[in-house]
């Protein structure tokens, strides 16, 4: 009687040895405004200990599932012949007489750009979460505090320039852009100038949040009450409606 994305979730789960799911739309009583108000005041706690959160990222509803019919070949890459010289990027020109042009980023059509992404709720779930499984049209994306992935490039950074071409013999470099809006790093970072990073990230973080729907109006600064505990609880600082004092 579930729905699909509910009872792919429950697969998962299983698959991955973990007994325990949480689905907010079951374990909160929507129809309560008490249980409600208990549950939201412990999202930080729900999310930061979980093991993964698994998003079904390109279900625009919970009838749709985790699962699609995709064309594996549209995620290839492609090899372009050249002359005997080659020049890649700034470095000094390679020998190769063929580049391979590799998929373009796939994060931020797949998952910026997701049905779920467009949700406000969901910003702090996937912040607070250790650990990101995405499940897309075209691929299922890993996101976690160190590092983005996805089935195409399980070894290499997820986001690729692709008006670059890469010579067969050039190593793909790994970068070493921080993940989930600087978000994680500044809050593991225990130093004095973490401070400032932090007050970055969360400023960048209301950019894309204040772009996201709302089923409920009333709902803007509940949904990321979570992330509020946690900033507060690590700066020392005193939200007030939407602002820090000490930033005030």
């Amino acid at each position: 009687d579930f729905p699909k994305t509910f009872r792919d979730a429950m697969k998962i789960s299983l698959e991955l040895g973990v007994h325990h799911l949480w689905l907010d739309s079951l374990c909160i009583f929507q129809d309560s405004m008490d249980d409600k108000s208990k549950e939201i005041s412990t999202m930080q706690d729900v999310y930061t200990h979980a093991l993964c959160n698994i998003a079904a990222t390109s279900a625009p509803n919970s009838t749709v599932g985790l699962s699609f019919s995709r064309n594996s070949r549209a995620n290839l890459p492609f090899w372009v012949a050249t002359g005997e010289f080659v020049k890649f990027g700034s470095d000094e020109f390679v020998k190769s007489n063929q580049l391979v042009f590799p998929p373009g980023s796939c994060w931020s059509d797949a998952i910026e750009s997701g049905p779920l992404n467009q949700r406000a709720w969901v910003m702090q779930e996937n912040l607070l979460s250790s650990r990101v499984l995405h499940f897309t049209q075209s691929q299922v994306l890993w996101e976690c505090y160190d590092d983005r992935t996805t089935e195409i490039y399980p070894e290499v950074p997820a986001v690729v320039d692709l008006d670059k071409g890469y010579p067969l013999t050039y190593p793909l470099q790994r970068e070493t852009d921080k993940v989930h809006l600087g978000f994680p790093h500044a809050m593991q970072v225990h130093r004095k100038s973490s401070y400032r990073n932090l007050y970055i990230a969360w400023t960048r973080m209301l950019d894309i949040y204040t772009q996201c729907f709302l089923t409920e109006e009333r709902d803007r600064l509940p949904a990321i009450s979570g992330i509020v505990k946690l900033i507060g609880s690590r700066m020392g600082d005193e939200y007030v409606a939407g602002f820090w004092r000490s930033r005030l």
